[in-house]
């Protein structure tokens, strides 16, 4: 199978679930995966703070989101529904979606998910990307496990946001 790109996850109508299946299948260990970087995000707020919004790297912040969202959810429809993965198949796919501390990249809160890649995926203008994004980033910031899924640094990254937040106001 070709490799689809992130893009594709972001701007193409695809079956996401069929795309994480065809990858598992065709060999694939891990699951391919990206953060938001670190000092992107912390520069993405910065300028947002004075009223600059850099576009380009919200776009790429908010593609991120996107694609994960996407995975995660793909990922907890499969394990629903277990006519996908063979018992047989049940540790390699494990492996396939755990993250790197061995945690399964999937959510009971499919609802809640689904609702955030919405309001993402609907997002016209800058000022509804920036507020998409930080719904989707508060969210797993409160969550906790699944922030650094979204944000290198996870937890610490997203706390030092908040700092940021309460140095503005």
């Amino acid at each position: 199978m070709e490799h689809i790109s992130d893009e594709d996850f972001v701007e193409e109508p695809i079956d996401w679930v069929e795309v994480t299946l065809a990858e598992f299948k065709a060999g694939i260990k891990k699951q391919p995966w990206e953060k938001i970087k670190k000092s992107k995000l912390i520069k993405l707020y910065k300028d947002w703070s004075k009223g600059i919004i850099d576009k380009e790297l919200l776009d790429e912040c908010v593609s991120i989101a996107i694609v994960n969202l996407r995975k995660i959810l793909a990922n907890s429809y499969i394990l629903l529904f277990t006519d996908f993965i063979s018992d047989e198949e049940l540790d390699r796919w494990n492996e396939f979606i755990s993250d790197e501390y061995g945690n399964g990249r999937y959510t009971e809160q499919t609802e809640r998910f689904s609702r955030l890649l919405f309001n993402l995926i609907n997002a016209r203008t800058d000022k509804e990307k920036m507020i998409a994004l930080d719904q989707v980033l508060n969210t797993v910031h409160g969550i906790g496990g699944v922030a650094h899924w979204f944000v290198e640094g996870g937890v610490d990254t997203l706390a030092e946001l908040e700092d940021m937040r309460e140095d503005i106001q």
